[in-house]
């Protein structure tokens, strides 16, 4: 190929390859939540091991493409890899159903699953992208450039991925569909490229044996000298994954964590990177890259920096500004693309001049692009373990931010031997670390950060803990002088989650809770309502009660069971051990409390109790949901089939949702699921009177079989709330809205059905 063809190929081919990858990404974690469940050690074990196959890929690519002509390799590695994918869809199912995997610890299933079934694909895709910047540095006079439109290209098919996977295809088809698509691409690009290839094999023989010998023999020089290259995109990939992972929970602060947080923050990494790969490629061309990179490192070291202060300016918009007039999703939208994009360029910027200087003291051109791709792939996957299992619960996202600045700043001083302001700009970030991280003890340093405002203001009596899945907050205790009780409020992220009140667990404040205690007094759960021990309402003795709930919250329902039920049993499944302790340590939870936690995924955890003890639960509470942040495969049927496996007879299951009756695409979604299941399915809003037409709690009861829930709170005798029972038009007009979709494990898109609610917000 020649001209045009043999610019643009190489670049298409990336581009594509980037593309399946993403997408792979994007719909492992659901393929593989029925077997293992969907949490932080999911997701993040699905990025750290695609990155480790990619990596391993890379050194592998780079090493067969200097000894075999790339664009014969390349149709066999494209083929190869869409056999890979397709191979997916069934090791995911002989894994997942692996007797052997049964008595396995959950962390060691999780990280076998996952590797059995992606690593090799990931593995195959990642030889890909260093055969062809191979191709493309050796037919290119400008190698830095041609390092720099790859890595662009590959960038934007992540970021198509990205967008394409989570806005478009998840919302239409199925995962198993999504994955064929995926190799239906790489399938019809190795037929593509052997087409185009075949006939000027000879041609293109001819030329790599004269380009093989025009090529200089490049001195190989010390082995740290050809080491630094890798070192330099280690740090840099690290980097770009550190500030991507905190970025998201900066992001929570003030806008949840949603589809449109983590699509957009995702998105505007990638693209920053894309263009800075670009820009990079240029300037490594016209500049060495040894003076260059010092300037770079510093360059993306002072940007990464100031994320700290626009990430504050930008989260909470000045009334009356043009971000603070548009929609939540475009809002979120335009402030990750004001605080994240200018640091991901500057990153993006590393890479090419780190290649460039890697190719320019390498044996071996193959090798030294494979090397650095894989070293790059190496500081990403470091990245995100180290970022989502230790330093943002340990240090908080601040204190990860400054900390990845003083990194590149110190790099930056270690390259150069005359740079005075490299130096200071390091030891600014030292202090600047220092302020954020050190102990309330250390007046001085406490005393900075709050100057800086890059300390949280603390009121005293309130709770502050940024966790793997949360920042958690309790407000201070507040004084209702009406009934004399103090309370306090549970805030994860940006949402309310429960209020408990100190002397009183009876005493319940949540709308959806008061509809809650009705629906189980009205199926027969007779309460203990004052000190005395007896029921003085509704007749009858209290009752014991078997009762699982799926998500602790503020754990303000567990203990109205505990005090209102004597002799029952309350088993919670919490996946962030962080609060439970916020509740013990801020919400009047007793550490002898009689509630029982298991921490993990709840799903994982219902599948062993199944598994190994099958218990009867007189009821089960969902409180899982946060915003717009929705456990899709707690939603699905074939939960709902655990679900009622898990229920005495004559039990009720009851959960929350958040949805807007407007649209009601979720609601609508849900109710439908449920019926394949239940034949009981209940709705009430938490208004009075008809459902408003803005963003409101729903609460679900199901049961095998129907309840009598008509009137419910009217009766003689019966709790009263403030919430309204659905009609069935009301239900069907709500099912129709969701386009009579019923969710599965396959196809479950809940974040696109909540769309509509998010840009009203």
């Amino acid at each position: 190929m020649r001209g045009f063809a043999a610019r643009a190929v190489p670049n298409l081919v990336v581009f594509l390859s980037g593309l399946a990858i993403m997408t792979l990404e994007l719909v492992a974690s659901r393929l593989v939540a029925k077997h293992i469940g969907s949490s932080l050690e999911t997701w993040t074990t699905v990025i750290g091991v695609i990155l480790a196959g990619m990596s391993l890929g890379n050194y592998w690519g780079g090493r067969l493409s200097d000894r075999r002509e790339p664009l014969d390799a390349l149709p066999l590695l494209m083929g190869g890899a869409a056999l890979m994918c397709l191979s997916v869809l069934v090791t995911n199912e002989l894994v997942g159903g692996w007797s052997l995997m049964a008595g396995v610890p959950h962390s060691v299933r999780v990280i076998l699953t996952i590797t059995l079934v992606f690593f090799p694909p990931a593995c195959v895709l990642g030889t890909i992208q260093p055969t062809v910047a191979r191709w493309a540095v050796r037919q290119s006079t400008r190698t830095g450039t041609a390092f720099g439109n790859l890595g662009a290209w590959g960038t934007a098919g992540n970021i198509l991925g990205t967008f394409l996977t989570g806005y478009v295809l998840m919302r239409w088809f199925g995962v198993r569909s999504i994955v064929l698509m995926s190799v239906a691409v790489l399938g019809v690009t190795a037929l593509c490229i052997y087409i185009l290839t075949r006939n000027g094999s000879e041609q293109a023989d001819n030329e790599s044996k004269a380009v093989a010998a025009d090529e200089p023999e490049a001195d190989a020089g010390l082995t740290w000298d050809r080491a630094m290259p890798n070192l330099l995109v280690f740090f840099s990939g690290m980097s770009i994954m550190m500030v991507e992972l905190v970025g998201g929970r900066l992001l929570s602060r003030s806008a949840g964590s949603s589809i449109y947080t983590w699509t957009s923050l995702i998105g505007v990494v990638l693209a920053g990177v894309s263009i800075g790969n670009y820009i990079g490629g240029m300037l490594a061309d016209r500049f060495r890259p040894t003076r260059l990179l010092p300037h770079l490192f510093l360059v993306a070291s002072i940007c990464c920096a100031a994320v700290l202060k626009t990430n504050d300016l930008l989260q909470a918009p000045a009334q009356g500004t043009w971000l603070a007039t548009l929609e939540l999703p475009n809002r979120i939208f335009f402030s990750v693309l004001m605080v994240f994009f200018i640091p991901s360029c500057a990153l993006g910027t590393i890479s090419p001049a780190a290649a460039k200087l890697a190719i320019d003291r390498a044996r071996e051109t193959g090798a030294a692009i494979g090397n650095v791709y894989a070293w790059g792939a190496i500081g990403s996957i470091v990245g995100t373990f180290l970022t989502g299992f230790l330093l943002v619960s340990l240090l908080g996202a601040k204190v990860v931010i400054c900390a990845v600045a003083g990194i590149l700043a110190v790099i930056s001083v270690c390259m150069t031997t005359s740079g005075l302001g490299h130096a200071i700009w390091a030891g600014i970030m030292m202090a600047l670390t220092i302020a954020v991280a050190a102990p309330d003890s250390l007046d001085w340093a406490t005393r900075m950060g709050h100057l800086l405002k890059l300390r949280d203001e603390v009121r005293e009596g309130e709770y502050i803990r940024e966790s793997n899945y949360y920042t958690i907050k309790v407000y201070p205790p507040e004084f209702d002088s009406l009934d004399g009780t103090t309370s306090r409020t549970l805030v994860l992220d940006n949402l309310i989650h429960g209020y408990v009140v100190e002397v009183n667990p009876r005493k319940l404040k949540y709308d959806y809770e008061l509809i809650y205690a009705s629906v189980m007094e009205r199926a027969g759960a007779i309460p203990v309502l004052d000190d005395s021990g007896e029921a003085d309402r509704l007749g009858g003795p209290p009752r014991a009660l078997k009762t699982l709930f799926i998500g602790g919250g503020s754990y303000t329902y567990p203990r109205f069971i505990e005090a209102c039920y004597p002799g029952s049993r309350m088993l919670v499944a919490e996946i962030d051990p962080a609060v439970t302790r916020a509740a013990h340590e801020a919400l009047y939870l007793p550490e002898d409390t009689k509630i029982e936690t298991r921490w993990g995924d709840a799903r994982y955890t219902i599948d062993r109790m199944l598994a190994r003890e099958q218990p009867q639960f007189d009821f089960i509470f969902g409180d899982a949901f946060n915003d717009f942040s929705v456990p899709w495969h707690l939603t699905t049927f074939e939960f709902n089939e655990k679900i009622k496996k898990l229920l005495a007879p004559g039990g009720v299951y009851m959960i929350n949702i958040i949805d807007n009756y407007k649209y009601s695409q979720f609601l609508g979604a849900y109710v439908r699921t449920a019926g394949k299941t239940f034949d009981g399915v209940a709705v009430f809003c938490t208004a009075e009177g008809e459902p408003t037409e803005s963003r409101e709690t729903f609460v679900i009861a199901m049961s095998a079989e129907p309840l009598d829930l008509s009137k419910l709170g009217s009766r003689p005798g019966e709790r009263r709330f403030e919430g309204t029972l659905l009609s069935a038009e009301q239900v069907e007009e709500a099912v129709k809205r969701s386009g009579n979709i019923v969710l599965t494990d396959d196809f479950a898109p809940v974040e696109n059905l909540l769309a509509p609610v998010a840009r009203d917000r």
